[in-house]
């Protein structure tokens, strides 16, 4: 296995490699190019390099994906970048990924000289510390404001709560997911978040408890850079809903957004409404206030 603060090395000679069995039919690899492959297993949340420094002669290109499974198929952990060794060859590196096994492809390419014998060192380093609203029991509260009131949030280094939400027909590899709360002062709110740099925000709206969350909706139609919005209908006053916010690309380079819940009359002072009255209990010869 693959230790945080160790390191693993392969090597060997990509020249004749077949497509046999590398990627699964129909999948988003499927017809390209034959690798070889490698494996390691992680224990915990692990940021991962993968160098090929000291390769000679030079690859002069590189899969920038590690596999989940075998064969490879859509649930890919994607790159966050790289860095020239300094020799001509890369380091490619993967933030936040998940305990989990994973396969290494070493792509052949002949006509962009990735082809011959290679080098290749795998280190782990442990994740950043989880945000404070890494789980929904510690979620942050949002006030519904008459208009978009942005709060800044982040899930670098944050953790899965639950699986990953098939939304709009999308399924992202993981969830390491941010949680937020909100006390209805409306039948009707909307839920933002804005994804900064690349971040490609997935927001799910629940009812419920911590404990037992019931999902209601959720939002997945923008890609990175772009607002999510769940436009939320029907909900109690005064009653408390959970959103948790989650990223894409997983491990992605930018890992931070901004999130807001306004509309439907929010944003009024406390006992605006008096369906969000609590009556108090006046004895005789007492008093409140």
């Amino acid at each position: 296995s693959l230790n945080v603060g160790g390191s693993v090395s392969f090597s060997g000679n990509n020249a004749g490699a077949t497509a046999t069995g590398d990627y699964a039919p129909g999948s988003v690899l499927d017809g390209e190019g034959p690798s070889v492959w490698h494996g390691f297993t992680t224990t915990e949340c692990t940021d991962i390099v993968v160098d090929y420094c000291g390769t000679n002669p030079v690859f002069g290109n590189f899969w920038i994906i590690l596999a989940t499974s075998c064969p490879a198929d859509d649930n890919l952990i994607i790159s966050t970048g790289n860095a020239d060794c300094g020799d001509g060859n890369l380091a490619i590196t993967f933030l936040g990924v998940p305990a989990g096994t994973y396969y290494l492809p070493v792509l052949l390419d002949p006509a962009n000289d990735a082809e011959g014998p290679y080098t290749i060192e795998v280190s782990a380093t442990a994740c950043a510390t989880p945000p404070a609203n890494d789980d929904c029991a510690n979620a942050v509260l949002l006030t519904p404001s008459a208009t978009c009131v942005p709060t800044a949030g982040t899930t670098l280094g944050a953790t899965q709560s639950l699986p990953a939400i098939t939304c709009n027909t999308f399924t992202s590899n993981v969830a390491n997911d941010a949680w937020f709360s909100f006390v209805a002062t409306a039948a009707d709110h909307n839920v933002e978040v804005t994804g900064l740099g690349t971040y490609d925000a997935i927001v799910e709206l629940f009812e419920g408890t911590c404990g037992a969350p019931v999902s209601l909706d959720c939002a997945d139609a923008t890609v990175a850079g772009e607002v999510e919005t769940i436009a939320a209908t029907g909900l109690t006053i005064g009653t408390t809903y959970w959103v948790r916010v989650y990223n894409w690309n997983g491990g992605g380079a930018d890992q931070d957004f901004e999130i807001c819940v306004y509309g439907g009359g929010g944003g009024g002072p406390v006992n605006d409404l008096c369906g969000s009255v609590t009556a108090d209990p006046l004895s005789v010869g007492g008093s409140i206030s």
